[in-house]
């Protein structure tokens, strides 16, 4: 292969994995000059020059490039270095040995420790050659980054053996993140097409399942229960013994509910209930009645009327848990008298459509549309009249459900409407109700259609409404569709940042006297015009605006902190959440984790979530927004 060549093949190799060369290729030059290079620079080589190198493709680039690793110290230069001898991995295969032995050596003695996983990361990419000492490494190393890279690597490998070893191995160091683009050594050609397209996290799963279940239920139960288990690792293993549907399986889910993660518990116990042969678990259940956290109290009202609905005691108990001091029981109630459907049942729901507390109503009025009895709407209506804000809206959704009608907002609309057809009337099949929620919600979402102010298109109908704006670096772009990202800006245009601070001025201008409502900036930080909700009026509305002018797009995306402050606040109800990227910045930066801590936030508290992303659709965005009841839009 002429050096020419290898260049190209290298190229290909690296790329996304080597920092680019700057400017224009320099000329070529031979071995023993980039060897000097790097003998005078060291550490402060740039680190093109590793590539530059190992373009020679034969066992003097070899060579020349264990020499230059034993020259370099810093982690930042090693990582290239190291990772510049995976391009053999297409070169002559004594060639390819000699650097394969080099990478073997420095995964395990490597003089700088932190390197060695980068090592081990290189030598995997060399597939089944490197196997004996991914299995060396499998036994003996004492790195866990590098065990985490070889069990990774091994995965379907030893799930194929079925061996207890061979899952202790992978319940230790097995990870679900793994990399982007996976390579799983010592397995057939079939096996690895089977598993090209499939993410590291589905193939650990796949895993598991080959295990048999009476010897690996006692192994992966006691990691599900381990306080020290990441959470990524217990949801995993929740839907591992979710789908067994045994009363073994159960008892390992029914475990995971002394989990100190809410989130964790609430997974547990759902999948533990869809088994209709679980109404052994009563017991194991109710102590969650007593949880800390109130989206597991009212979960566990729900569970337990799932599970022990038949016993009249039971039932006597639902209808005790809607007079609890709690407002996560009473909202569990809300939903567990649903499924009673008897005459004290519609009674105690009806009670709670009036409780004190709004979130206990909302989930009441919510719950009222689900029951489908006629029964439900004179007291809805009722409350069309007495409820104000997001709670009004609330009311008027649940009575275009139950009725099958759109009548406005307007009272006297529904009243005459009632008095004219209350004898008569049947409430619509659930099919029709979806058909008559998708329209209305379509009626809700079009411009035009609104009365009220809005912001980005949205009605805000709440008086206790928090604003979340992202005003990251990203918020520089220009506004408008068609925009290039990386292309120059053209600072005599507006930017996506001019366009969200324009909408929201607009929203503080228009925005009620006397109504409640707070501005939550986020960039790399979080900055708030107050900890808590504040009363519009005329001093408020010029500091509001005054802070709005102030604010700067600069730093990264800390959404999940933002979205935090804002649930803080037990008043609010309503949140307009605008973003242009994903999180960044912050304690998490998973969607799926942000999205998991903020249904646990939002389980006992009923905040709608409205989702408008700037420039580009969002996946997180759009799940917060469907979790919520919200809406998602997107703007340019």
């Amino acid at each position: 292969m002429t050096r020419a060549a290898f260049a190209c093949l290298l190229l290909l190799w690296t790329a996304g994995l080597l920092p680019a060369v700057a400017g224009p290729r320099q000329e070529e030059r031979d071995l023993g000059e980039l060897s000097r290079l790097v003998a005078r620079q060291k550490d402060r080589v740039d680190p093109a020059v590793f590539a530059e190198m190992a373009a020679f493709g034969n066992e003097r680039a070899v060579s020349a490039l264990e020499a230059a690793v034993g020259r370099l110290k810093k982690l930042e230069v090693l990582e290239p270095a190291y990772r510049a001898f995976g391009a053999f991995e297409i070169a002559p295969p004594e060639v390819a040995d000699a650097a394969r032995h080099f990478l073997s050596r420095e995964a395990f003695r490597a003089k700088n420790r932190a390197a060695r996983p980068v090592a081990m990361e290189t030598l995997i990419r060399f597939g089944d050659p490197g196997l004996p000492a991914l299995e060396r490494a499998l036994e003996d190393h004492k790195d866990p980054d590098c065990r985490r890279l070889v069990v990774d690597a091994l995965l379907p490998r030893l799930a194929a053996t079925g061996s207890p070893e061979a899952l202790r191995h992978i319940l230790a160091d097995a990870s679900l993140a793994g990399a982007t683009d996976q390579r799983y050594v010592g397995i057939d050609a079939a096996t690895r097409g089977a598993l090209a397209e499939k993410r590291h996290a589905e193939v650990l799963r796949l895993s598991l399942e080959r295990f048999p279940f009476e010897g690996a239920a006692p192994l992966l139960g006691a990691k599900l229960g381990a306080r020290d288990t990441p959470r990524a690792w217990k949801m995993l293993l929740i839907d591992y013994f979710a789908t067994r549907n045994s009363e073994a399986a159960n008892r390992h889910l029914a475990a995971a509910f002394t989990s100190d993660d809410p989130g964790v518990v609430l997974e547990a116990l759902a999948r533990l209930v869809e088994d209709e042969g679980a109404e052994g678990f009563v017991e194991e259940v109710r102590p969650l009645l007593r949880a800390k956290a109130a989206a597991v109290r009212k979960a566990a009202v729900v569970a337990l009327a799932k599970l022990d609905i038949g016993d009249e005691e039971a039932q006597a108990l639902i209808l005790e848990f809607a007079k609890s001091s709690d407002e996560a029981t009473r909202m569990g109630a809300a939903e567990a008298l649903v499924q009673l459907r008897t005459a004290a049942a519609v009674e105690a729901l009806h009670a709670l459509v009036v409780d004190e507390a709004w979130p206990v109503r909302s989930e009441a009025i919510a719950q009222t549309a689900r029951l489908r009895d006629k029964r439900s709407i004179p007291l809805l209506i009722e409350r069309l009249d007495l409820e104000r804000g997001r709670l009004k809206e609330d009311v008027y959704g649940a009575l275009c459900l139950l009725c099958g009608r759109d009548l406005g907002r307007a009272v006297e609309r529904w009243q005459r409407w009632w008095r004219d057809n209350a004898e008569t009337f049947q409430p619509p099949s659930p099919e029709e109700l979806e058909e008559i929620e998708t329209r209305r919600r379509e009626r809700v979402a079009a411009a035009g259609s609104t009365r009220g102010p809005t912001f980005y298109g949205v009605e805000v109908f709440s008086e206790r409404v928090c604003f979340v704006l992202d005003v990251s670096g990203s918020m520089r772009i220009n506004a408008g569709k068609g925009v290039d990202p990386e292309a120059p800006q053209d600072p005599t245009k507006p930017s996506r940042m001019d366009v969200a601070k324009e909408q929201l001025a607009d929203i503080v201008r228009a925005f009620p006297d006397g109504k409640l409502f707070n501005l939550i900036f986020f960039e790399s930080e979080v900055r708030s015009l107050s900890e808590r909700l504040v009363k519009m009026k005329k001093k408020n509305r010029q500091k509001s605006l005054r802070f709005i002018r102030e604010q700067y797009s600069l730093g990264g995306t800390a959404l999940y902190p933002a979205l935090q402050l804002a649930f803080a606040d037990p008043l609010v109800d309503t949140i307009y959440l605008i973003s242009d990227g994903a999180p960044t910045e912050g304690e998490v930066t998973d969607i799926e984790e942000v999205r998991a801590r903020v249904r646990v936030w939002n389980a006992a508290r009923r905040v709608r979530i409205h989702g408008i992303t700037i420039g580009q659709d969002s996946t997180l965005l759009r799940w917060l927004t469907q979790d919520s009841g919200g809406t998602y839009l997107r703007r340019d």
